[in-house]
């Protein structure tokens, strides 16, 4: 009785209307109308005042999209679908739990960024997009929220959806080396070293004068053993910024493991005046090996 109503209801509405969405019906016909409320089945929407109810199964396509859409927090923005009262309130206890807890909505909005990123790594996109939706509940103009959205969609082989929310993205934040070493240390704090490598070459590749980049860098290529890139890269950091001291410190292990003692003292030297402390077993080592006690 439903598919009834549904498609008699949908022929007397065909004619054009100045809607946000355009569906498209198996059987041809295309309507406009605003979408109220979708479900893995059925869709609501509204012509010009009066809503219907869709099967998905009759529908061929949305927006030029297929119509199997996915459930709403697996959109950007929940698919920019109205909120039913139950989600409504889901939100607003997710929200007010978070502005209550240490950090408030800032802090929280970058703790679901960096699982967003977690999850996107372990290639569940679906997961990630929930993720990064309840960042975007917590700071709707966070670009790194848009960063998110974009390359999930990327992912998803929806190039212009996702150029569009890169772009946002740009827009909210303009420096894009930023945005990739944000996600580098996401990635980096997580144990994902290849990907982390990644997005801080993508990063000094924006900005070839960013410290922090080549400093991670330099701790990620010395976590695998690869110590000349790993002083390579503490070198750049330190030439644009002769005060980093925690790049003499990590540059002097990186030269203690090359066994070029002298140097790996020079730095811990200049990282002390700097007001860093060598680890003491680092320096035991450095002592025993060197035959040396500063």
């Amino acid at each position: 009785m439903e598919k009834l109503v549904m498609c008699f209801l949908l022929t007397l509405f065909l004619t054009k209307f100045s809607f946000a969405e355009t569906i498209v019906l198996k059987s041809g016909q295309k309507i406009e109308g605003k979408i109220l409320e979708k479900t893995d089945k059925k869709i609501m929407i509204d012509i010009k005042g009066v809503s219907i109810t869709c099967l998905l199964a009759d529908i061929e396509s949305i927006d030029g999209q297929k119509a199997n859409l996915p459930p709403k927090n697996e959109l950007p923005m929940y698919g920019g679908l109205p909120r039913t009262p139950e989600e409504k309130q889901a939100d607003g206890e997710f929200i007010k739990m978070v502005t209550e807890g240490p950090g408030g909505r800032e802090e929280g909005a970058k703790a679901m960024i960096i699982m967003g990123w977690e999850f996107f790594g372990k290639g569940d996109f679906k997961t990630a997009m929930k993720r990064f939706n309840q960042a975007w509940l917590l700071a709707p103009d966070n670009a790194d929220v848009f960063f998110g959205f974009g390359h999930i969609l990327l992912q998803q082989g929806q190039s212009e959806k996702a150029k569009e929310m890169l772009d946002k993205a740009e827009l909210l934040n303009p420096n894009k080396a930023e945005l990739y070493y944000n996600r580098g240390t996401t990635y980096m704090v997580k144990g994902n070293s290849e990907k982390a490598i990644s997005d801080f070459n993508k990063a000094v590749e924006f900005n070839p004068n960013f410290a922090n980049a080549y400093f991670s860098l330099g701790l990620l290529c010395g976590d695998k053993g690869d110590y000349d890139k790993a002083i390579f890269n503490y070198t750049k950091a330190l030439e644009l910024d002769t005060k980093f001291g925690a790049a003499y410190a990590n540059r002097a292990i990186a030269y203690y493991f090359r066994k070029a003692y002298d140097k790996s003292w020079e730095d811990v030297h200049r990282s002390e005046a700097l007001g860093e402390k060598p680890h003491p077993d680092f320096l035991k080592e450095l002592k025993k090996a060197s035959r040396r006690e500063k």
